[in-house]
């Protein structure tokens, strides 16, 4: 093999890998902004004497958590009702993916939140807050992929 035939296939394999980065990174935003925003916030007028007088909503969308190579375990204090500081949060994790991290984590660790996306909460339609997110996410990948030429 000679050096300059090397070097192209060297630049050629750097290349794809960016761009495959790039791909994982943009969608994985993608898909966490979905969830976030699909994430019901608190509504009074539902909770039937649960949640007490000084509860505010946003706990469970703002306990939204990013891992590189390991799924984060803990909660988040205090509460993120529009999502902006969750997802912005997440973002700066996911840009720091490469492949060396060998997976993506979202995590939500609030006791609540498997039976709020099972269906426990008649704000969540169509009652899964991942679930439906997970089902397009190969269609944005898929589009993502041609804008980064994979």
């Amino acid at each position: 093999m000679t050096k300059s035939f090397k070097s192209q296939m060297a630049k050629i394999e750097k290349d794809i890998a960016d761009s495959a980065e790039k791909t994982i990174r943009a969608s994985s935003i993608s898909l966490l902004s979905a969830i976030v925003l699909a994430t019901p916030v608190g509504n009074p007028e539902l909770w039937n004497g649960y949640g007490g007088k000084n509860y505010r909503g946003g706990s469970l969308r703002g306990n939204w958590q990013v891992g590189l190579g390991s799924a984060p375990t803990s909660t988040v204090a205090g509460e993120d009702s529009a999502g902006s500081a969750t997802i912005e949060k997440g973002t700066g994790i996911i840009n720091n993916f490469n492949f060396g991290d060998r997976s993506l984590w979202f995590s939500n660790n609030l006791p609540y939140a498997d039976a709020v996306e099972r269906g426990h909460s008649t704000q969540v339609e169509p009652y899964a807050m991942v679930r439906t997110n997970v089902q397009n996410f190969s269609k944005v990948m898929d589009k993502v992929a041609k804008v980064n030429k994979i």
